[in-house]
């Protein structure tokens, strides 16, 4: 063995004395001022070199592979290249050597073990040499470290994009389904209030009608929970209880994870906390998404729960940044490998997407004041904590109630358009039992050709915004130009459509959100007429 390729090759060339001379360009030099210069060259590289026999023993090292490595030169000496990089095992380098030697030249990606134990990505260029009757190995090792960084930072980057992307998308995909969602709902809220109205008190099917309209009401309520989740604007802060959108949250996350993850919920916390319902929705799927991919492929047990807290100040002591007070904790704990922050739950590589993930929910913790918590058990799961503040008042203000609905003068003409004949039907019927007289049309077209013929006759106009050919938005902005000032109110199924600007520019006095609920039109129709006629 020699320990000393630039050695041996001296010693060689001493043989062959007639053999002419290595000179640098420009210069007269002998063969050991060349052979000085060339090690010089090697050891101010700035990528590892390395020179090594055919089985992987390390004949020499530079200055830089033993700066990276952290290794003397003389223990380098001692060390196959095999021992450096754990992914030549035997039979990989016997391909790797077979491989150089057919193609003179190879370059791959490896990984490299530091004498401290620390892996660093390297690309390997190896070249095959021979020199007499022996065969060698240059190898040049470039480390990939910043390289590395920078494409986990532009594939971050590139996952936030294509989220926003996605939601983006997810949002105009949820207005569209809301708009045609809230059409059924209306009719089946709206044919179902009707019914109410014609049984007599005592009979039965009154209590199954009230769970039509219960259910019917859930249904709505979750739509506008789904929408608010999608959309990344209009967010309205407000006094919510978690407990509601939690179960909901949680009932569409069954359909989407695997049967083989057990769910188990303890929900004993009814408190408010002041929030955005799309926020709180975030909070508990992408908690829940996450465990449930910590116990993927094989599954386990998710534990959710949902606690009023008080901490004191050993508690804020625990956790520094948090005030003692009283607090709602949501916490979410799964039976999966507990692996670092960010981390892949079945390799323990750092996985962006779910970084991402839980950054979007320290983010959303900390903009209502709240902390987050993460408790990584060996081999035993993860319990992620989220501690928001808890509203003083634990009740909701109750809604006002309306005795009597207010009701019109039997000679109050309404325009009535809808391009849904079940709920242009049933919004008739509701309007005409509040003693208003109704003309029905599901075209927009030839509601603007009506009330352009006579448009006198109408003391106010109704209209669905998403129609064929002429929308609810513009028809209300040809309606003024024919009669300025006409009384207009809007139904829509999803409150992103338009905004309250835009709305009055067209001449909209009022928004009704479809499923349209009885009590909410007659107070609105009434409201609306009622200070038409006092503005005349």
């Amino acid at each position: 063995m020699f320990t000393n390729p630039i050695a041996f090759k001296q010693n060689s060339s001493a043989e062959k004395a007639d053999a002419p001379q290595p000179a640098l360009p420009g210069h007269a030099c002998d063969m050991a001022d060349g052979l000085h210069f060339t090690r010089f060259a090697i050891d101010h590289c700035p990528d590892l070199a390395f020179w090594m026999e055919p089985g992987g023993q390390i004949l020499y090292a530079n200055d830089e592979a033993c700066r990276t490595l952290g290794y003397a030169r003389e223990e380098l000496l001692q060390k196959n290249l095999r021992e450096l990089a754990p992914d030549f095992t035997a039979q990989a380098w016997t391909q790797h050597w077979r491989a150089l030697q057919q193609a003179q030249q190879v370059r791959l990606e490896s990984m490299l073990a530091t004498k401290s134990g620390r892996h660093i990505a390297v690309e390997l260029s190896a070249y095959f040499v021979r020199f007499g009757d022996r065969e060698f190995q240059c190898a040049f090792a470039r480390d990939l470290t910043e390289k590395k960084q920078v494409e986990c930072k532009t594939k971050a980057y590139e996952i936030r994009l294509g989220m926003s992307q996605r939601m983006e998308a997810l949002g105009t995909l949820a207005g569209g389904i809301a708009h045609d969602f809230n059409n059924i709902l209306s009719a089946i809220l709206g044919y179902t209030e009707l019914s109410l109205e014609g049984l007599p008190i005592e009979a039965p099917q009154r209590d199954y009608l009230r769970e039509v309209i219960t259910a019917g009401t859930r249904a709505r309520d979750l739509v506008q929970q789904i929408l608010s989740f999608s959309r990344q604007a209009d967010r309205t802060v407000q006094p919510l209880q978690f407990k509601t959108i939690a179960k909901e949250a949680l009932k569409l996350l069954r359909a989407s994870i695997p049967s083989t993850i057990e769910i188990r919920a303890n929900m004993a916390g009814d408190g408010l906390v002041m929030a955005d319902a799309g926020h709180l929705h975030q909070i508990v799927m992408n908690l829940c998404a996450n465990a449930a991919q910590a116990m993927a492929p094989e599954g386990g047990v998710m534990q959710v729960g949902l606690e009023s807290v008080t901490l004191g100040a050993d508690d804020a002591a625990r956790h520094p940044g948090i005030e003692p007070g009283r607090y709602l904790r949501w916490m979410v704990s799964n039976t999966g490998k507990a692996v670092e922050p960010g981390a892949d739950p079945v390799t323990g590589a750092q996985t962006p997407g779910k970084a991402i993930g839980l950054s979007v929910v320290r983010g959303i913790v900390s903009e209502y004041g709240g902390h987050m918590f993460e408790e990584h058990r060996c081999d035993k799961g993860t319990t992620v904590s989220v501690y928001l503040p808890l509203l003083e008042s634990a009740k909701r203000p109750a809604a006002a109630q309306v005795e009597h609905l207010p009701m019109g003068t039997a000679q109050e003409q309404i325009l009535l358009v809808d391009d849904e004949p079940a709920v242009a039907r049933m919004v008739s019927m509701m309007l005409e039992r509040m003693r208003y007289r109704v003309t029905v049309l599901t075209s927009s077209i030839e509601a603007l050709a009506v009330f352009k013929a006579k448009p006198d006759q109408f003391d106010l106009v109704i209209t669905d915004l998403t129609m064929p050919n002429l929308p609810g938005q513009k028809l209300a902005a040809e309606l003024t130009k024919i009669r300025a000032g006409i009384p207009i109110i809007l139904c829509t199924g999803y409150s992103g459509e338009i905004s309250d600007v835009k709305a009055a520019k067209a001449g909209i006095q009022a928004t009704i959100m479809k499923p349209i609920d009885k009590t909410e039109l007659a107070t609105t129709v009434r409201t609306v007429l009622d200070k038409a006629k006092a503005a005349i």
